[in-house]
């Protein structure tokens, strides 16, 4: 009678720890980049959101609003506010301000001077302030650009109010 093999080797255990760690080595870089290009497509998914928020809340509430892009200290913070009386623009409360990532750079091209730029939804939906020279905001990651990827993705606004995300072409 031979006795049944109970257990591993110690090399069988090693050859799969290095398998292990070879595939880590090899998956990392993959990872980290996956996870670069989320935080920028979020990044600027957030603000088209905030535009097609901004846009609802003028139809709805039968309001001129606008999303205003002010420069603070921190960053640029966003908020969506409501022509209450001409003239006279109040944040709309069930809004919680936000930031612009600090992670990217990114341009801001609204109307507006560069420290206070705004895009402003008439109650019917359409953009009020409308240029074509001044309607995107584009984020940039340099880690995409320094890995030869698509390292922009940008947010245009159109006069019929509509927004669209794009990522243009290397």
């Amino acid at each position: 009678m031979q006795a049944s093999r109970q257990g591993y080797t110690v090399i069988e255990v090693l050859v799969v720890i290095m398998i292990i760690g070879i595939m880590a080595v090899i998956m990392t870089p993959n990872v980290i980049n996956s996870m670069e290009v989320r935080e920028l497509e979020n990044a600027a998914k957030d603000i088209m959101t905030v535009m097609q928020r901004a846009k609802y809340y003028a139809v709805r509430d039968k309001l001129n609003t606008r999303v205003h892009f002010e420069n603070t200290s921190e960053g640029w913070e966003v908020t969506i506010e409501r022509e209450d009386t001409p003239g006279t623009w109040a944040a709309i409360p069930q809004f919680i301000k936000r930031m612009v990532s600090t992670k990217f750079l990114y341009d801001i091209d609204f109307p507006g001077d560069t420290s206070n730029q705004y895009v402003e939804f008439s109650p019917l939906g359409f953009i009020s302030n409308y240029s074509s020279d001044d309607n995107r905001i584009a984020f940039r990651s340099e880690k995409l650009y320094r890995k030869n990827q698509p390292p922009l993705r940008e947010v245009h606004i159109f006069p019929g109010g509509s927004v669209k995300y794009y990522v243009p072409e290397a």
